[in-house]
């Protein structure tokens, strides 16, 4: 566990940014395809799924007020930063062993939305943490690698919820999903709290070094001063272009995706269950999963 210094080994550096990002895509795929299909194919209205969906994906929206408070209190003495990504992935671990509440996501719709949009407000505040300590600790000429390899673990991780987490869903039930679910992210919360920034970071936070990190922090600028400088980068001209690109590309996949599931599953009567089979027109076809 000595080892375990992001500073100190490039492999390492590629397998936290790694996991880390398959730690936000199991979630999302569990929450934004697998429940949203779900829902889908238990009959629920248009508006209904469409609303679950918004809210649990609202807290990714308005991520960016995050980075000012993040940069305000970003020294620890267990790694600048750090504290926030354990912190947030504790309490997202902890909103979905929430869903544990939930033995009918239909009936308790309420319930396991708000559950969702916990764990989506804490898993975007982890998210922009993580970005800010990849900027600090990855020399520049491997931030595109590790750029991919953190679209990599996304990608993979929101596969893997989608996917695997259905699978769980539809053979032994929500509760189970959850569990799963949860399970995973206790355990690399728990691979977090080992990984150290620096080779002087403790694990623990020490008392008599407490103070020193607090007057670090109170060193930074003000909040207010931080979003204002914020808001000025937001607003230039160039940085609203390519918002504007960026934006447009994930409502139309966002769109496109969710109103696909449901023509999948209401108009054209495919399953939501994986690798199911059926008759269409009288003649056995075999389903290919849903999207």
């Amino acid at each position: 566990m000595k080892n375990l210094v992001l500073r100190e080994s490039t492999g390492l550096r590629y397998f936290t940014f790694f996991y880390l990002y398959v730690m936000q895509g199991v979630p999302a795929g569990f929450g934004l395809t697998a429940v949203v299909n779900y829902l889908i194919g238990r009959n629920l209205s248009p508006a209904v799924v469409a609303s679950f969906a918004a809210a649990v994906g609202l807290p990714w929206a308005i991520q960016f007020v995050w980075g000012p408070l993040i940069d305000k209190y970003q020294y620890s003495i267990i790694g600048h930063r750090k504290q926030w990504v354990v912190l947030t992935q504790l309490i997202a671990a902890l909103a979905s062993l929430s869903l544990l509440l939930v033995h009918d996501p239909v009936a308790q719709l309420p319930l396991m939305t708000g559950a969702f949009v916990v764990h989506s407000i804490f898993a975007s505040i982890q998210d922009a943490s993580v970005d800010a300590i990849a900027i600090a600790v990855v020399p520049e000429a491997e931030r595109g690698r590790v750029n991919a390899f953190m679209r990599g673990g996304m990608l993979i991780g929101g596969s893997a919820g989608a996917a695997g987490l259905t699978a769980v869903l539809h053979h032994y039930g929500f509760f189970w999903a959850a569990l799963v679910q949860s399970g995973v992210l206790l355990a690399l919360t728990v691979l977090t709290f080992f990984i150290r920034l620096d080779r002087t970071d403790t694990l623990l936070p020490v008392r008599a070094q407490r103070a020193s990190a607090a007057a670090l922090n109170a060193e930074n600028p003000p909040v207010s001063w931080l979003f204002r400088e914020l808001l000025r980068a937001i607003t230039e001209r160039h940085t609203l272009r390519l918002f504007l690109v960026v934006a447009l590309a994930y409502m139309t996949l966002s769109v496109f995706g969710w109103a696909y599931s449901y023509h999948l599953i209401q108009e054209l009567h495919w399953s939501d269950q994986p690798y199911p089979s059926c008759k269409v027109v009288g003649v056995a076809l075999p389903r290919l999963r849903s999207l």
